[in-house]
């Protein structure tokens, strides 16, 4: 059983990847997450459940310095012979395999399988490790289709709520305003506005119980 403390920091909710996390970049290149900067295009798993490449718009929450607490959920995969490994906070939610409705991190245990991807394809990485690790900076991008692979693993760009599809509607506005005025200036901030927002209300409403 896992406490609520495996969050990004033990005293709030943020919630995120490591800023070691790796990300594939249009161009093919490998590149930590924490150097990724707004605008650039990464692998993510689209609404039509394809690999493409999509701009990363903001980043939720960003802070690249100091050290935090995730957890390291470990995959494997027979036929390819690829294990991978992602560091997620507790509060985030993952995609498992065939499956579109994530889950948060901490709700992940031995055997369940992720969506791992090898290549063009996404195949199924049965859970093999569940351990708990430090790791420099977290940041929680945000992208058209809210999907992101992050060390070759299929995740969501939310967290905190339940529901990866109310949160990506709930989003949809932003989303429209940065697509139409541009990505947003390069920093490292507590979280985004417009998700503070949102959060402050479900919160105040009950609705991040049920969302």
């Amino acid at each position: 059983m896992y406490c609520a403390g495996w969050s990004c920091r033990t005293d709030t909710k943020e919630t995120c990847f490591s800023g070691r996390s790796k990300v594939i970049t249009k161009n093919g290149y490998q590149k930590e997450l924490a150097d990724v900067k707004i605008g650039e295009e990464v692998l993510v798993l689209n609404g039509g459940n394809t690999l493409s490449f999509e701009p990363i718009f903001d980043f939720i929450h960003a802070h690249r310095t100091g050290m935090y607490t995730f957890l390291r959920l470990t995959a494997f995969n027979a036929q390819a012979n690829k294990t991978v490994s992602i560091e997620i906070s507790f509060y985030h939610l993952i995609f498992l395999f065939e499956n579109q409705y994530p889950i948060h991190a901490s709700r992940v245990r031995i055997g369940d399988l992720l969506q791992i991807v090898d290549g063009i394809n996404v195949l199924p990485g049965v859970v093999v490790k569940i351990e708990e690790t430090k790791s420099e900076g977290f940041l929680s991008p945000l992208t058209p289709s809210g999907t992101i692979v992050i060390d070759g693993i299929v995740a969501s760009n939310y967290a905190v709520v339940h529901s990866h599809l109310v949160a990506h509607y709930v989003m949809q506005p932003y989303r429209w305003w940065r697509a139409f005025f541009g990505a947003s200036r390069q920093n490292d901030s507590k979280i985004n506005t417009y998700a503070t927002f949102f959060y402050k209300f479900s919160t105040a409403t009950g609705l991040i119980n049920i969302l």
